[in-house]
């Protein structure tokens, strides 16, 4: 009998100590299934403000594209006249040379 009640303690033992491992599990599970929840906000808001940034950078690459589109006329513009006002005093009146 001393057999049996020695091994059915024994058996107490292993089953109080598998609770307890179970219990440890069950809590890290729960510490992991947290974490993952924050983590995975964090990454879209992340993904919201690179999205926002990308919008934000294209906006300003076509605005950049647009003002130089109009910089790029106005200096043909600029070259145009300086070409003429050049034409224009190489084909002007020739005076004597100063003597």
């Amino acid at each position: 009998m001393k057999d049996h009640e020695e091994a059915r303690a024994e058996h107490a033992a292993v089953m109080k100590d598998h609770e307890q491992l179970l219990r440890g599990h069950a809590s890290f599970l729960k510490e992991f299934e947290d974490n993952m929840t924050v983590i995975v906000g964090i990454q879209r808001q992340q993904a919201a403000v690179i999205k926002e940034s990308t919008e934000w950078h294209d906006q300003m690459r076509r605005l950049h594209e647009q003002r130089m589109a109009v910089f790029d006329e106005k200096m043909l513009e600029i070259e145009e006249k300086l070409n003429g006002l050049i034409r224009f005093v190489d084909d002007g009146p020739r005076r004597p040379p100063l003597q």
